[in-house]
């Protein structure tokens, strides 16, 4: 949909989860805090953002060698490139990026790959994504992130949490 204050608006499963206005709020701090602090990343695997927008970021340092990402949708990465073709700008075109469909707790488990730093960008911890917030991925992630790697992941959107 489309609206005056934040412009297109994508929403799964009835819950908004990006708009063009806003986005970057998001997705730089996602993005460049971790690579900052690592300092030397070199491989990058982001589970879930099928936008592109956390691609447009990290592909952005030219440092980075390759990125993978894990979309288990990948009706989501058509409609993004069509439809939001500002959060990628272009990034899917990037040389070092790998698009793979996959379930990210599938792929984090039973990858040989490794990672300097893993974003996990995925849907809040009800319905589909629950998956992404359980022990089997999370002990995933460390399996293949590289001694000294950077893990983050959203939690959800705390003035909206109760409890």
């Amino acid at each position: 949909m489309i609206t005056r204050a934040f412009g297109r608006v994508m929403a799964l499963d009835g819950v908004v989860q990006t708009t063009e206005r806003d986005e970057f709020i998001y997705h730089e701090m996602m993005t460049h805090v971790p690579l900052l602090a690592h300092g030397n990343a070199k491989h990058v695997l982001i589970i879930g953002g099928g936008d592109g927008a956390m691609l447009r970021e990290v592909s952005r340092h030219r440092s980075i060698e390759t990125i993978t990402m894990v979309e288990i949708d990948a009706g989501v990465v058509s409609f993004c490139r069509q439809y939001l073709p500002n959060h990628n700008a272009g990034a899917y075109d990037d040389p070092r990026f790998t698009l793979v469909i996959d379930d990210g707790v599938n792929f984090v488990n039973q990858t040989t790959q490794t990672f300097d730093v893993i974003i996990s960008d995925c849907t809040d911890p009800i319905g589909p994504g629950e998956s992404l917030f359980t022990s089997a991925f999370y002990e995933g992630c460390k399996r293949c992130l590289n001694p000294g790697g950077i893990f983050v992941a959203q939690n959800g959107v705390c003035f909206l949490q109760t409890g």
